[in-house]
């Protein structure tokens, strides 16, 4: 899934470079009530398009293609933001962990190299980023680096595993 709100600059190069890296994936704009012609730039790629009827905000945007897959039955979703700040050429490398069984849910980080070292980031985001993945790592097996959700991440989800995070009901 892809959501976008006034994304027409970006949404159909990002729908572009994704549908040509994976041809065999479904793609699923999700326009947030968009004020400029994201909705067109996007339908005009040949990929499916649900537009909300006005501007919900990220997450309810999120929350519709988190339903949208569970009820079509997808094994898998992805999210990858409109503006283009995500690879798509990512998207195998994160999604391989849930492919082998290893994991339910995956999330790309903007802090990790190579050699899984932070990168320097401002104090700012970082301590931001700290109150919140510190006490999903001391309270629970998860393991975090990035939880900033609306900016510069992949999700990678078990579509099926939506339904108990987020108690959705088929």
């Amino acid at each position: 899934m892809i959501p976008a709100y006034n994304e027409e600059k970006t949404i159909g190069e990002v729908v572009k470079r994704t549908a040509k890296l994976y041809p065999n994936f479904d793609i699923l704009v999700i326009n947030d009530g968009s004020e400029d012609e994201t909705e067109a730039k996007a339908e005009k790629t040949g990929v499916n398009v649900l537009t909300l009827p006005f501007h919900t905000g990220g997450t309810a945007a999120v929350l519709t293609g988190y339903l949208v897959a569970l009820r079509q039955g997808y094994n898998y979703l992805v999210k990858i933001d409109g503006d283009g700040q995500h690879k798509p050429e990512d998207v195998i490398r994160v999604l391989q962990p849930l492919a082998a069984n290893e994991a339910d849910m995956c999330v790309g980080s903007r802090y990790l190299t190579k050699k899984n070292d932070a990168m320097d980031d401002s104090i700012v985001k970082l301590s931001g980023d700290t109150s919140t993945t510190l006490p999903l790592k001391t309270s629970t097996q998860f393991i975090a680096s990035d939880l900033v959700l609306g900016s510069a991440t992949f999700i990678f989800t078990r579509a099926n595993s939506l339904a108990t995070i987020f108690s959705f009901s088929k």
